[in-house]
């Protein structure tokens, strides 16, 4: 099923105009041509690949759509400048007074009459205040949208690497199903043989259970973020498209990255410093332009320390998927050891069979650390290109 058919079906203007914008204009308001046509297709054919995930996010997610359907009619109503949009609640101010009228005290609405001016002249002043404080213009809801739009993207990221993660949480949970499936064998069949009780083979089947019940939660969760992943990227709920693979992380691309030089464009290019410092040019009070100073220092120092949070969390997660494929070593030694044992007579097919599903949990470790990092690359890269955070955490 095409992409672009199941958002465009169905939709009422009235819904759009919340949420959406009616038809495939691309983001910002950008004409097709801004994509060439094979680039157009990718988007628009029935596999979900992890490089498209932005354009995807882009094009056809509802958030992102509604988004610049309310800045486009933002600039259209109150302007660009922050004297335009500043103007545009002065003059409503000025309608709401010029609507008053004195009541007169013989009329019985008197009393009502001279409520409702009360509050309309709160009103009218509450613009005024509007007005004297106004620091945002449409280049700050500009760079909130674009935002918005990114941090969606990263999102999108997370949520496909996080299914192929569930999917080895499945792979899993299925081993510890032949696992227990194991341990209930033996349990009876020692009850068999004189050398076991009711009670263990009763132990055995109720761990089987929570195996079984295990791996059922494992395949709901794994589908609920596939389904999360699809609203995301246009497609309906119920859609089926074919899974694209994750990209391999460069151990060589780690050796490469130099936080020195990175910290200063993650400060230049942060969505948050950006508006932070639009809203400084625009800022009229001595107290409002030290207050938004003071944000901008803290914010650039929390950027720093995000920086050098997100580039530690990529040296753990190296170490912890290099540590992973030692461990895989050992096991498949192991395995080859006790197929050789096996082959001798020297081992049961149970315990062969256990090496077996020790060394598969081992190449399932490195598949996930792997995937880990995968993610603490891309959350670097995204700090680096935008997201970097200015509160702290």
């Amino acid at each position: 099923m095409k992409k672009n058919n199941a958002i465009a079906s169905g939709m009422l203007l009235g819904i759009l105009a919340a949420a959406l914008c009616l038809g495939p204009v691309t983001a910002y308001g950008a004409p097709a041509f801004t994509r060439d046509e094979a680039e157009w297709a990718r988007l628009r054919d029935n596999r979900l690949e992890f490089e498209e995930l932005a354009g995807l996010v882009e094009e056809y997610n509802a958030t992102v759509r509604g988004q610049n359907l309310e800045l486009r009619t933002f600039r259209n109503r109150y302007g660009s400048t922050r004297g335009e949009i500043a103007d545009k609640y002065r003059e409503a101010a000025d309608e709401i007074m010029n609507s008053l009228s004195d009541p007169d005290p013989g009329d019985p609405s008197y009393i009502s009459v001279l409520s409702s001016n009360v509050q309309a002249e709160v009103t009218a002043r509450n613009l005024r205040q509007t007005a004297d404080d106004q620091v945002e213009d449409y280049e700050s809801r500009r760079l909130q949208v674009l935002q918005v739009t990114d941090t969606l993207s990263r999102s999108a990221s997370t949520n496909m690497i996080t299914y192929y993660m569930q999917g080895l949480d499945v792979e899993g949970a299925r081993l510890e199903v032949e696992k227990a499936s194991l341990s209930v064998n033996l349990a009876q069949a020692k009850l068999r043989a004189g050398q076991g009780i009711g009670a263990d083979v009763l132990k055995a089947e109720e761990s089987l259970s929570q195996a079984q019940a295990s791996l059922l939660k494992a395949e709901q969760n794994r589908e609920e973020t596939r389904r999360k992943l699809l609203l995301m990227t246009g497609w309906p709920v119920d859609g089926q498209p074919e899974m694209g693979v994750l990209p391999e992380p460069s151990i060589e691309k780690i050796a490469e990255i130099r936080l020195e030089e990175d910290l200063p464009l993650a400060i230049q290019n942060s969505y948050s410093l950006r508006i932070e410092e639009r809203k400084l040019s625009n800022a009229q009070s001595g107290e409002k332009q030290e207050s938004l100073r003071s944000s901008i220092e803290t914010g650039k120092q929390n950027v720093r320390a995000g920086m050098q949070k997100g580039y530690n969390a990529i040296l753990s997660a190296k170490e912890a998927y290099e540590n992973a494929r030692l461990v895989l070593e050992v096991e498949t030694a192991a395995r080859t050891n006790a197929e050789l044992k096996h082959g001798q007579g020297m081992l049961s097919a149970a315990d062969l069979h256990r090496a077996n599903i020790r060394a598969h949990e081992a190449s399932l470790a490195v598949e996930k650390a792997k995937f880990s990092l995968l993610e603490a690359m891309e959350a670097y890269e995204a700090q680096k290109n935008g997201l970097a955070q200015i509160s702290a955490g």
